[in-house]
C-alpha cells in the first residue's frame, strides 16, 4: 500500500503517512461527527450497521439504541472471545 487518504467529494480531506488502517477508520468515522453527517443508509441498512459496529467496537460508545442485528453480531464476538 503506497498511499491511504480520505477524500469527500472529490477533495482530500486527509493523507495517512505512514498508511494506517485503523488510524483511517477511526478519521473517518470522526468525520461523520465532525461534518455532522449521518452515516450511509443503504437499502438494507447494513452499511450503517457496519459503522454503528465499528463505532461501538472502536470508540467504545454505549449506545442502548444499536439495532437488533449490530446487537447479535456483538453477543457472537463476546463469544468467540470468551
Amino acid at each position: 500500500m503506497d498511499e491511504l487518504c480520505l477524500a469527500s467529494e472529490g477533495m482530500v480531506v486527509c493523507k495517512f503517512r505512514p498508511p494506517s488502517i485503523l488510524l483511517a477508520v477511526a478519521t473517518l468515522l470522526g468525520s461523520f461527527y465532525s461534518f455532522n453527517m449521518q452515516f450511509p443508509k443503504g437499502s438494507g441498512g447494513s452499511e450503517k450497521n457496519i459503522f454503528l459496529l465499528i463505532e461501538h467496537i472502536l470508540l467504545g460508545q454505549n449506545s442502548a439504541t444499536l439495532p437488533l442485528s449490530v446487537e447479535h453480531v456483538l453477543t457472537d464476538l463476546l463469544k468467540v472471545k470468551a
